[in-house]
């Protein structure tokens, strides 16, 4: 069985992708907000907070195009994915939903467009 499932690629990437989803939830369900990290971080707080956004949907997005191979679904996809993360943080105590934050998440989906179209090329 292992076998049959190794050689549908396309099945191995979808729940590697839904794997990274649902580590994306576990980081969301964490009440950790900016002053909680302050202490970890320091005066880069800020920073490592926006570049955690980044690179976790930078990611998600390379993810998604493994499985749908085609760049628009897999931009769409990951798209989706921030906008439902951050709906879900306004339900968790300690967190807040904001509409800037899906803006950083778009600029590591935008790295993993590049990405994908430099190695194309």
């Amino acid at each position: 069985m292992s076998k049959l499932f190794l050689k549908n690629t396309q099945s191995f990437w979808l729940i590697l992708t839904l794997i990274w989803i649902g580590v994306i939830g576990v980081f969301s369900s964490m009440p950790y907000s900016f002053d909680q990290t302050a202490p970890l971080f320091g005066p880069w707080n800020l920073e490592v907070r926006k570049l955690a956004h980044i690179l976790e949907y930078a990611f998600l997005t390379l993810l998604w195009f493994r499985v749908w191979k085609f760049l628009p679904w897999a931009v769409m996809s990951a798209l989706v994915c921030a906008g439902i993360d951050e709906y879900y943080q306004s339900f968790i105590p300690g967190r807040g939903s904001s509409i800037q934050d899906v803006g950083v998440d778009s600029i590591g989906i935008l790295i993993a467009w590049v990405l994908i179209k430099a190695k194309k090329s």
